[in-house]
């Protein structure tokens, strides 16, 4: 048994969710994306008030840069309080319709596995827009399997790729 000790350490430690990151980060964070430069918008976090605060508490943990939590209407507007150019980038979160990514299938040695989900509240994938020009960004090609949580591994990939 002791022999699969670290084996099974290694095992529980890689699914540990806040070390998560998205390999195609540089796809979907603006190039000129600087967080010692701007301060990030970021859209209240879609569904219960706990997983907002959750973001929060990562965020000031992990970001170091300077960031304010804030709704969609204040960041589209041209004219809130955020319209100065130092708030040039925001994060917007989308809901999957439920019908996009709501079809997975899950592989083991065994079985073929397909499972459905019809609760889309937890298919939450983040983007960046561009508030000066308008434009918004891809989001990640990857994957969100992480839930509610799915700010994690976004910020980990946007943290990483703008150091």
């Amino acid at each position: 048994m002791k022999q699969y000790f670290p084996l099974l350490l290694l095992a529980i430690s890689s699914c540990n969710i806040s070390n998560r990151s998205y390999s195609d980060v540089a796809k979907w964070v603006p190039s000129g994306f600087d967080q010692s430069k701007y301060i990030l918008l970021v859209e209240k976090y879609p569904g219960k008030e706990k997983w907002n605060n959750a973001m929060k508490e990562f965020l000031d943990k992990h970001y170091s840069g300077k960031y304010e939590i804030t709704d969609e209407k204040n960041i589209l507007s041209t004219e809130s309080k955020y319209a100065d150019k130092k708030y040039k980038y925001a994060v917007m979160w989308k809901v999957l319709d439920g019908l996009s990514n709501s079809n997975r299938t899950t592989f083991t040695p065994a079985t073929t596995t397909t499972t459905y989900y019809s609760d889309p509240k937890y298919d939450i994938n983040g983007y960046f827009r561009d508030r000066a020009s308008g434009t918004d960004y891809p989001q990640t090609q990857k994957y969100n399997n992480y839930g509610w949580q799915g700010f994690v591994p976004f910020f980990n990939s946007v943290i990483k790729y703008s150091k």
